[in-house]
């Protein structure tokens, strides 16, 4: 049953403001909405994140879904924090200043403030802090999507943190394609026989490529299974997670597909690992 928050009063909105601060730091994070609260004409995702422990990311389009697996990919990227709340004293100041109009419940009564979030606020290893607001290109033609923009931008910059705009025209692409495929692989199971598995696959696996680079993919990815003595499935999974952990490298700009060359995807071994 859907949980959408609807018909907020003033005090809907400090309960659950006040409880996202009880969880905003670190492993307890909790985004501030969910991915039943919202109601989304677009496709939305729940993720288990690496990069956050397992903590379940709740991502309210494709968009959004798009712009985590490229940071999740980023091996600079520490922590990620989805759906982050910006205090409402702090915004309706900025807004005050810029004369704007500060976000509203339109449709519940007496129409009280609502808070803004940003859709992602990154944490880096250099301890480095960007915040992300992901955006359709054709939703900047209307003014009131400016302010609101305008608004968490200010935000941001009065506090010092770098904010970027994610587009879609940008996040729809080859490369994120490729991350949505490679993601499921991340991390294999049962982790010590893969590990161990790894070790003797990965050199196999490019004996093999440098042998025959104008062979399908899943023809070397099946000689190697065979050479040590697995699965063509065991083979392909640990493929797939040799790139995602970059072990492999190959022109992200191309779909990844098996039926196609290593020569044609300029599939090749990360020297720089």
């Amino acid at each position: 049953m859907s949980k959408k928050r609807k018909n907020i009063t003033i005090n809907d909105r400090e309960r659950w403001s006040s409880d996202w601060q009880k969880n905003k730091d670190g492993d307890n994070y909790k985004p501030y909405f969910n991915t039943r609260d919202i109601a989304s004409s677009g496709n939305k995702h729940r993720v288990a994140g690496l990069k956050s422990g397992g903590r379940v990311h709740h991502l309210l389009s494709t968009n959004e879904y798009f712009q985590f697996l490229h940071l999740e990919f980023d091996p600079n990227v520490k922590n990620i924090y989805d759906q982050y709340l910006l205090p409402l004293d702090e915004t309706r100041a900025i807004a005050k200043e810029l004369k704007v109009k500060h976000p509203k419940y339109q449709n519940s009564a007496g129409k009280p403030d609502s808070p803004v979030t940003t859709d992602f606020v990154v944490e880096y290893h250099t301890g480095e802090k960007k915040a992300i607001s992901v955006k359709a290109k054709s939703a900047l033609k209307n003014d009131r999507t400016l302010e609101k923009q305008t608004l968490e931008e200010a935000y941001w910059k009065t506090n010092l943190t770098q904010w970027n705009m994610s587009l879609d025209v940008n996040l729809k692409t080859n490369m994120s394609i490729n991350l949505e495929l490679l993601y499921p692989f991340k991390v294999l199971e049962p982790i010590d026989f893969y590990e161990a598995l790894s070790s003797k696959w990965l050199p196999n696996f490019f004996s093999c490529l440098s042998e025959q680079p104008d062979l399908p993919l899943s023809e070397v990815i099946e000689i190697a299974a065979s050479n040590i003595g697995v699965e063509y499935k065991t083979s392909a999974n640990l493929f797939f997670n040799a790139i995602w952990n970059r072990l492999i490298i190959f022109d992200f700009n191309k779909i990844l597909q098996l039926e196609m060359s290593a020569n044609e995807l300029e599939v090749m071994p990360n020297d720089y690992h």
